[in-house]
């Protein structure tokens, strides 16, 4: 009896030791599996579900503890209200009105100078016509601004009289411009200062040069006429001839003793002519120009010589 219990004790001993490895062998590869696989890393930017769903582990204790803890988790946001969304579109609405607002402005600021400079160089027509008018444009503001130097600059030249005989006069011309004046002719009229301005003479010449900043020398024919023709006014145009010059010493002998000086000096006496000169351009054109009224003194000792001479 004894021996038949040893026996199977022993049998049940044996069978228990091989049946409990074949037992524990499967979960002995699985816990080394396990321990061979890579941790998961957490990093900020990753969701801790997405790192779950994304390893290797699917045991059911992690599945567990997710659910557990993770699943049910939300961020919780803000709570906003129907007046702070009115509030933030009220807001957007009004950023919005005022970038149109400030770009209708600048578009209307651009189309104002478009209008401005449409009427300095034309923009609005083509590029060729654009490009005439502009230089059109820069001709005549450079012709006028030449006209207007001229016009600002110019110095009426000095007339001086240094003599003659006969009905020839001689005249020193100083021209003080900066450019050469070009005389296709030269009509003056000599008037004495009365109220009907008498007439004493009249002359023309012809083809006259004077350098820039020179004196230029030339030699006037003028008609005196008599003392007769007091009621000569300056629209008439007397010829006299005169053989014998007593003419010409008549109207000196007239003028000087009209003149009266108690100082002894040598007596001068006022004359008023009007200047006509004709400037010539080249083969441009002439310009025929008028100068009324000019004034000039003359003295008596000259004209006599003059009217002796003749």
């Amino acid at each position: 009896m004894s021996l038949f219990k040893s026996k199977r004790k022993k049998q049940i001993t044996s069978e228990f030791d091989s049946t409990s490895q074949s037992a524990l062998l499967p979960v002995q590869n699985v816990y080394s599996a396990y321990n061979r696989l890579p941790s998961p890393v957490h990093t900020v930017d990753q969701d801790l579900e997405d790192v779950y769903s994304t390893s290797n582990i699917r045991s059911k204790f992690h599945r567990e503890h997710f659910n557990k803890h993770h699943r049910n988790y939300h961020p919780q946001k803000p709570h906003q209200t129907s007046h702070d969304r009115t509030e933030k579109f009220s807001q957007q609405q009004k950023l919005i009105k005022e970038a149109e607002e400030r770009a209708a402005a600048n578009l209307h600021k651009k189309s104002s100078y478009a209008r401005l400079l449409c009427c300095f160089c034309f923009p609005c027509l083509p590029m060729w016509t654009r490009t005439i008018c502009c230089f059109a444009l820069l001709l005549i503001c450079g012709l006028s601004c030449l006209l207007l130097f001229v016009t600002l600059s110019f110095k009426q030249p000095q007339v001086v009289l240094n003599g003659g005989n006969n009905t020839l006069l001689e005249y020193s011309i100083y021209n003080a411009n900066y450019f050469e004046i070009n005389f296709d002719k030269i009509k003056a009229v000599m008037y004495y200062p009365t109220p009907n301005q008498t007439t004493i003479g009249v002359g023309e010449v012809s083809d006259i040069i004077l350098r820039p900043h020179a004196v230029t020398n030339i030699t006037f024919p003028m008609q005196l006429l008599s003392s007769s023709f007091d009621k000569t006014d300056r629209n008439t145009t007397v010829q006299v001839k005169d053989n014998n010059n007593s003419i010409i010493k008549s109207t000196v002998a007239q003028l000087c003793s009209e003149e009266t000086n108690n100082s002894g000096d040598p007596k001068e006496i006022d004359i008023v002519y009007d200047l006509m000169p004709t400037f010539k351009f080249g083969d441009y054109g002439a310009l025929s120009l008028s100068f009324t009224g000019q004034k000039t003194k003359i003295s008596c000792e000259k004209l006599q010589n003059i009217a002796s001479d003749s």
